[in-house]
C-alpha cells in the first residue's frame, strides 16, 4: 500500500502539523532516483481505485511520476507546460491528464497512452473528465482567449468536438472553466463569460441540448473548478480578486447559494482545487493568507470545517486535490521555500505522535 510506504518515510523525517479540524497531514517531497523535482503547473490524480497517486508536472518540459511501492517512478515527458494541466479518475482506475497543448496522457492497466483532443489552447489550462462509461472528455477553448469553448468526447477511435451555443447569444468564448459528469451521465461545465460565471449542462434531462444558468454576475477571475456533490448536486469555486468563493445549487430554491471559502494569498491562476469524495462530501485545498495550504470540508447538509497550516506552500504555483479509496484528502503543492513539489496527506489511522515515530522505526526494523 502506498499509504504505508508514505507514512513510514516521512515520519522519520518530521512529524506532522495538527490542524484545526483535526486531521494530523504529513507532508512528503515528490522525488525522481532521490532529487526533488518542480514544476509551476502540476495536476494530481489517483489510479488503481484511488489509491496510488500520479503527477503530472512542468514548464518549459513537463514530465510525469508515479508512485509505486518502491518509490515515484518516471513517466513519459509531456511536452512544453504553459498555462496549466488537469486530472481526473475513470471508476476503474485510468487516470488522464489534459495539457494545453493538444494532448492527452492516459496511465490505465495497460500503460501510458497519448491522444490529442483537436485544439491548441493558448493561455488557458482544459479541463479532463471521465464519464460514466470511462470515455475521457476535455473542455476546452478552440485556439486561445476569445475562441469558442468546446467539449471534446473520445468516441474510441478520435474526439468529437461538441461547440458551447445556444440560440440567443450564439457561441460562448472563455479561458476560465471545468468540466464534471453527474450520474446521469451529463456533462456539467462552469465557466466565466463577458464578467459573468456561468454554468451549463447537456444530456438526457435537457434532450442532449446544451441549457445554461448564471451562476454569478460579477465574475472576472481567471481560474474556476467544480465537483458534483451527494445527489448530483453542482458546486462551483471562483476566485474574484484575491478571495475563493463558492457556489452551490439549491434545488428547494431553485438558485444558487453562494459563500466565501477564504482569501487567497495570491490571487489569480490555479492556487486551489476542488473535488468530491465517494460519500458525495466536498473539498477544497486553496493557498490561504501567508502562504497557508487549507483544506476546506463540507459533506453538503452541514458547514464547512478547515484545516489551516497544512504547510507553506508557493502561492504562485498550482495546488491539486484528490480522495484516495478510503475518502481521505491527498493534496499536491509546491514547497514554499524551493519550488519542490510535495504531497500533503492525511492518514486512515492517527496515534499519538510519539507512537508514529516509534511505529515507523518499528517498521524500518523489521523490513
Amino acid at each position: 500500500m502506498w499509504r504505508k510506504f508514505l507514512f513510514i518515510s516521512i515520519s522519520i523525517l518530521c512529524l506532522s502539523n495538527i490542524a484545526a479540524a483535526g486531521r494530523v497531514w504529513v507532508n512528503s517531497p515528490i522525488e525522481i532516483d532521490e532529487m526533488p523535482i518542480s514544476g509551476e503547473h502540476s495536476a494530481l490524480a489517483m489510479r488503481s481505485g484511488n489509491t496510488w497517486p500520479v503527477v503530472s508536472y512542468g514548464g518549459p518540459d513537463g514530465f510525469t511520476a508515479a508512485m509505486t511501492p518502491v518509490g515515484w517512478m518516471p513517466g513519459p515527458g509531456t511536452g512544453y507546460v504553459d498555462y496549466g494541466i488537469s486530472a481526473a479518475t475513470s471508476a476503474g482506475g485510468t487516470v488522464g491528464f489534459a495539457y494545453d497543448n493538444g494532448s492527452v496522457l492516459m496511465l490505465s492497466p495497460n500503460g501510458w497512452s497519448t491522444s490529442y483532443y483537436g485544439g491548441y489552447t493558448n493561455s488557458t489550462r482544459p479541463s479532463i473528465a471521465f464519464n460514466n462509461d470511462n470515455t475521457p472528455a476535455v473542455l476546452h477553448n478552440t485556439g486561445g482567449y476569445g475562441s469558442d469553448l468546446t467539449l471534446a468526447v473520445f468516441n474510441g477511435y478520435g474526439w468529437y468536438q461538441d461547440v458551447l451555443e445556444n440560440d440567443y447569444s450564439g457561441t460562448f468564448m472563455s479561458d476560465a472553466f471545468a468540466l464534471e459528469y453527474d450520474s446521469y451521465n451529463q456533462a456539467n461545465v462552469a465557466f466565466g463569460d463577458g464578467g459573468g460565471l456561468m454554468f451549463a449542462t447537456k444530456g438526457v434531462l435537457t434532450r442532449n441540448q446544451w441549457e445554461f444558468d448564471v451562476v454569478d454576475p460579477e465574475f472576472w477571475g481567471d481560474a474556476v473548478d467544480m465537483a458534483m456533490g451527494a445527489g448530483d448536486v453542482p458546486w462551483v469555486t471562483y476566485a474574484n480578486e484575491n478571495y475563493l468563493y463558492y457556489a452551490t445549487y439549491d434545488r428547494q430554491q431553485q438558485d444558487w447559494v453562494h459563500g466565501i471559502l477564504g482569501l487567497l494569498d495570491y490571487g489569480e491562476g490555479y492556487q486551489f482545487s476542488m473535488a468530491a469524495d465517494n460519500s458525495g462530501g466536498v473539498g477544497v485545498a486553496y493557498v490561504g493568507a501567508g502562504n497557508m495550504l487549507t483544506f476546506a470540508y463540507t459533506d453538503g447538509s452541514s458547514g464547512w470545517t478547515y484545516d489551516i497550516g497544512i504547510a507553506e506552500a508557493a502561492s504562485e504555483s498550482d495546488v491539486s486535490l484528490a480522495f484516495d479509496a478510503d475518502d481521505n484528502p491527498v493534496i499536491c503543492y509546491s514547497d514554499y521555500h524551493y519550488g519542490d513539489l510535495y504531497l500533503a496527506y492525511d492518514p486512515v489511522i492517527v496515534p499519538e505522535p510519539a507512537t508514529v515515530m516509534l511505529l515507523a522505526i518499528g517498521a524500518v526494523i523489521s523490513s
